[in-house]
Order: structure tokens, then C-alpha cells, then sequence
């Protein structure tokens, strides 16, 4: 089996848990008043069409760290899938993006004003919360239990301190650097996209900390590749096969890899065009143009695209020793995405 007949089997009993837990959850939130259910329904709905790649990883850790019975912690996996949709909700306020899995981004379906902004916010630490809850409450021993709700802390805490970096990095007095673009990749996407999962299955299942560690220097390496790619999917990937915006990387002033070669590279006439576009969040397409015709002439998409290759590389010689297959086979299924 490779990874994209695990990803498809998994998503499945993902999915059917994912459904059960939403409709455990709604009825909490009618205990609180039925006026709340319209909006948790949207988030149900933001939370659909999700590629569920999270959830399968934790899963597959469960399965490299021992185990066996996946029903006894698909609640890990769900939480992984409700906390990603949470933290795009709130990722998507703070980029002010419209479009989201090909559909409204949350904030957006909900109004888009400053009210669907505060519910979407709302709604968003309800899942963090139902996360929590989920992985406080699998029936697995207490010891396993402490270290997962640990290592889920983790990898939350280092989501939002690399949204902070994010945010933050624009406003910064000087040219962006290729650190800033690798630290954000890391802390912001890596951890909670491949290490963290990884690592949540195979403590729930009792894995040794030599595998744990070799866990971790896999997902970042890969997860960092990942958001490489992703920076240039965002910029140059079609909206329709993304499912979202190709202009909102470069409104928001994303620190990238892109960005900080180009602006070492450019010459004094591209500097001006990138000064006046990139971080303008009123650029109209012939603006967007300019700043992707200044990334392929100062060799920046070539750059980024031979970064990602390196950390795709250097995941792939992480694995020398472990002998699994399925986390070869993540490696090839990443590297060939396009959304």
C-alpha cells in the first residue's frame, strides 16, 4: 500500500468520527442556545473537503509506533483535523483571505464584517477546545494520555508563536531573510502538519523516544519542504486546484523564500516594482504580474524549488534505518502535489 491508499482508507474513518463528534458538539452548543447552531453548522461546513492528510499521519504513527486498533485513538486524528480547521479560520481573519478549500473562508461565509470576524474567532477556540477534549478523553493509559495532551500543547504553541513571526516579520525594519522564511516554515506549518501528528500516534501507542526523535526530524524536514511548496503554489498554483486566493500571499506581505532572494537579486528598477506591489493589499492583477515576472527573473521560484527539493532530500535520508515504506511514500506524495 502506498500513502495515497492510506490517506483515502483513513480519511474515511476519519470523516465518519469527524461527523459524530460535530453532531456530539452540536448539541452542546443548542444546550447553550439553538441561535448558536447556525453558526457552528458553518464551521462543520468549513471543516468538509479537508484532504484529512493530518489525521492520517497520526494514524500512521500509531501504526510505526506499534499499534494496531485504530478505533481506539481516531478521537487523536479528529482532534488534529478540528484543530487545523480552526487555526485556518483564524489564519484566513488575519490575511483577510476570501477563499478557503474552494469555498468562502469561514469569516466570509458567516458575513464577512466585524461580527462574523469575532464569531468565526469564537468558533475557531471552540475546536481548539473540542480538540483537547477529544484527546483528554481517549480510553488509553493515563501516562499516554498525559504525553499526547503534551505533546498537542507543543505543537499548538509553536503553530501560534510562527503565526506571530508571520505577522510580525513584514513590519520589520530591513529586507526579508531566508531565516525568517525556514523559522516560520518550521514553527507555523511543519509541527502541526507532519511532526506532530506523527509524533501523537506514535505516543499513543507507546513508542520508543529514539523513534519519537527521528519522528520529529523527519516531519520537520518534510513539513518544511511542504511550505516551501506551498509559498509557491500560492503564488503561481491555479485557484481552482488550490481552492485558494493566488493573490493573497502577496497582499499580505508573506515572508517567503520567494520574497527575500528576490529582493537580494533584484536589480534597482525590480526593487521599485516589488516595493510598490508586494505587501499592497489593493494590487490589481497587472501588479500581480510584475511581482511573478520579478521571482522568475531573479531566479526565486528556481531557488525556492531547489530549497524544497533539499528539505524533501533531507527527510527522505532520515528514514535510513526506520524501514517504512508509507513514510517513503508521504515523501513522493507531497513532492508531486498542486494543491
Amino acid at each position: 500500500m502506498d500513502f495515497a491508499e492510506f490517506l483515502k482508507k483513513q480519511a474515511q474513518i476519519i470523516n465518519i468520527r469527524l461527523e459524530e463528534v460535530f453532531a456530539e458538539t452540536s448539541k452542546k452548543v443548542s444546550e447553550a442556545s439553538p441561535e448558536l447552531n447556525k453558526l457552528f453548522d458553518e464551521f462543520i461546513n468549513s471543516s468538509r473537503d479537508g484532504k484529512r492528510i493530518r489525521g492520517s499521519l497520526v494514524l500512521l504513527g500509531y501504526q510505526i509506533g506499534g499499534g494496531s486498533d485504530f478505533s481506539k485513538v481516531v478521537d487523536g486524528a479528529v482532534a488534529f483535523e478540528i484543530f487545523q480547521t480552526s487555526i485556518l479560520a483564524q489564519d484566513d481573519v488575519i490575511d483577510k483571505s476570501l477563499l478557503r478549500r474552494g469555498k468562502p473562508s469561514l469569516y466570509k461565509a458567516l458575513g464577512g464584517d466585524d461580527k462574523a470576524i469575532a464569531q468565526a474567532l469564537c468558533l475557531s477556540d471552540l475546536g481548539f477546545f473540542t480538540g483537547y477534549r477529544l484527546i483528554s478523553s481517549l480510553k488509553i493509559e493515563d501516562s499516554l494520555k498525559i504525553k499526547a495532551v503534551n505533546l498537542f500543547s507543543q505543537t499548538l504553541i509553536q503553530t501560534v508563536l510562527g503565526e506571530m513571526l508571520d505577522v510580525e516579520t513584514p513590519f520589520l525594519e530591513r529586507d526579508f531573510l531566508n531565516e525568517d522564511a525556514l523559522k516560520i516554515a518550521l514553527l507555523k506549518t511543519a509541527r502541526y502538519t507532519i511532526s506532530g501528528p506523527l509524533m501523537l500516534g506514535a505516543i499513543l501507542a507507546g513508542g520508543d523516544v529514539e523513534r519519537l526523535k527521528k519522528l520529529q526530524i523527519f516531519g520537520d524536514n518534510l513539513g518544511t519542504a511542504f511550505q516551501i511548496q506551498d509559498d509557491i503554489l500560492g503564488i503561481f498554483g491555479e485557484e481552482k486546484i488550490t481552492g485558494k486566493s493566488s493573490t493573497a500571499d502577496i497582499k499580505e506581505c508573506k515572508a517567503s523564500l520567494l520574497i527575500s532572494h528576490a529582493q537580494k537579486e533584484a536589480n534597482s528598477e525590480q526593487k521599485e516594482i516589488l516595493e510598490k506591489y508586494y505587501g499592497n493589499s489593493n494590487v490589481d492583477e497587472s501588479g500581480v504580474e510584475e511581482v511573478k515576472r520579478i521571482f522568475q527573473e531573479t531566479g526565486a521560484v528556481d531557488y525556492a524549488k531547489s530549497q524544497a527539493e533539499k528539505y524533501f532530500f533531507k527527510a527522505e535520508e532520515s528514514l535510513k534505518g526506520m524501514e517504512e515504506g508509507l513514510l517513503l511514500s508521504l515523501v513522493e506524495f507531497l513532492r508531486k502535489r498542486e494543491a
